[in-house]
């Protein structure tokens, strides 16, 4: 499986692998990266930038009422 890492402070990304000069980086079968960074990267199955663009096109609201439209906790 494809895993894409995000640095959430610089916007870099990069595909997970065993390149040891970036922060984050496979060894073997472990994820390593220093445990005081770990609130700057963000894991994603894709390109980041993709994910984001998909997430963003299909969060739009749907109008009430119609097809694809989820009821909340406000509609009743």
């Amino acid at each position: 499986m494809e895993i894409w890492v995000k640095n959430l402070k610089t916007g870099e990304k990069w595909k997970l692998d065993n390149d040891k000069s970036k922060m984050v980086y496979k060894d073997g079968n472990k994820t390593m990266f220093q445990l005081k960074d770990i609130s700057c990267f963000r894991f994603f199955p894709c390109d980041p930038d993709k994910a984001d663009e998909f997430r963003q096109n299909r969060c739009k609201e749907i109008e009430r009422n119609t097809e694809g439209y989820q009821f909340n906790i406000f509609d009743f």
